[in-house]
């Protein structure tokens, strides 16, 4: 019963989810240098990541 309480109280905390948010564009980061590194087209990776093109450029 616990464990069902904490699922739901971190499914509606506002914190929780900005956490995950943080964890996911961290990792489109990640995939976005790799690719960068590998001579993909900035387009492409911007289509795959969802990341803004001038991001892609800085990295």
């Amino acid at each position: 019963m616990e464990t069902i309480t904490k699922f739901f109280k971190e499914e509606r905390d506002p914190l929780f989810r900005r956490g995950e948010v943080k964890g996911r564009q961290e990792e489109a980061i990640s995939i976005a240098t790799k690719m960068k590194n590998e001579g993909i087209p900035l387009a492409q990776i911007a289509k795959f990541t969802k990341l803004p093109s001038e991001e892609i450029e800085k990295l």
